[in-house]
């Protein structure tokens, strides 16, 4: 019988497929976070774009070193890609080893890369200087837990490309608008900012979509549509 987990991974590589993630060639890895305009994914890599740009800008500035940064929820390596060509030591690490959408892609960029479940990480304590959960904390069945466990391998931690909601009943509205990824994942898929609160205390930044994004919230309100997802980055940091 499979684990919990395993059934995760198969579930959400499927589901990832029919969706049309993943990236065939090396050039188009080399890319993202940009995509072209028409690609079918282009609104969430626009997001993942801007999400990067703080991160470099608003974070990384803050060292005068590289840092050791473990990238968590790597998904294809994008974002390794990315860190490692700024100078940064990074390790790539994700349980799905596809070869497109996964750490297969990943080890095509020439990444390094460790296939494990984030909340049993095979690291040393204090492996790394940074810890960035790369779109994928909102797939954590226990957030203290996932966060513990980064906190033991970093004092430093990032989240990144989450969706983010005040009321919870808009976060389970969106979930169940993806009809075939609530059925199939087991994890709650978001975030709220009073669970982001209990978890200890953040600096938050907010990317900057433009005014029309910024608009969103009001404009969904008056349309008596549910409450749009907040992408903000997140950070935390823990003393030694």
């Amino acid at each position: 019988m499979a684990t919990p987990l395993q059934t995760f991974v198969s579930e959400y590589a499927r589901i990832r497929a029919a969706e049309g993630h993943g990236f065939a060639t090396v050039e188009e890895l080399r890319a993202l976070p940009r995509v072209d305009r028409n690609h079918r994914h282009a609104a969430i890599w626009r997001i993942r774009r801007r999400s990067y740009g703080v991160l470099v800008d608003r974070v990384l500035t803050q060292f005068d070193k590289p840092l050791r940064i473990l990238d968590l929820g790597a998904g294809c390596g994008w974002l390794t890609y990315r860190l490692s060509s700024l100078g940064h030591d990074v390790i790539a690490v994700d349980i799905n080893s596809d070869s497109e959408d996964g750490l297969g892609a990943a080890g095509r960029l020439g990444c390094r890369s460790i296939l494990a479940d984030f909340d049993r990480l095979p690291l040393s304590e204090r492996h790394a200087d940074l810890a960035i959960f790369n779109g994928s904390f909102h797939y954590s069945t226990d957030y203290r837990r996932t966060l513990r466990e980064a906190f033991r391998v970093a004092p430093l931690v990032v989240i990144m490309d989450s969706p983010i909601y005040y009321d919870e009943t808009s976060g389970i509205r969106m979930v169940a608008e993806q009809s075939a990824r609530s059925a199939a994942i087991a994890c709650k898929q978001f975030l709220t900012w009073t669970e982001l609160a209990a978890l200890g205390h953040w600096r938050v930044f907010h990317p900057w979509y433009g005014l029309r994004w910024a608009m969103r919230p009001m404009i969904a309100k008056l349309r008596g549509h549910r409450e749009p997802a907040t992408f903000a980055l997140l950070l935390q940091s823990r003393s030694v």
